[in-house]
């Protein structure tokens, strides 16, 4: 019963124009704090983007 713990998952359907095929796709998760992770890597490498913003 592991593969039931995550309630969580989302899924894209889509139809086929005939109507004939319906198929789902699940949608991966995004990261919640991806502008951390940005702002970490850019304060990292600070220097690099100071030299690049000057180009």
């Amino acid at each position: 019963m592991d593969h039931l713990k995550n309630t969580d998952t989302k899924f894209e359907k889509t139809i086929s124009q005939d109507s004939e095929t319906v198929r789902f796709r699940e949608i991966s998760t995004v990261r919640p704090n991806i502008l951390e992770a940005a702002n970490h890597i850019f304060d990292e490498h600070k220097g690099l983007m100071n030299r690049l913003e000057k180009l």
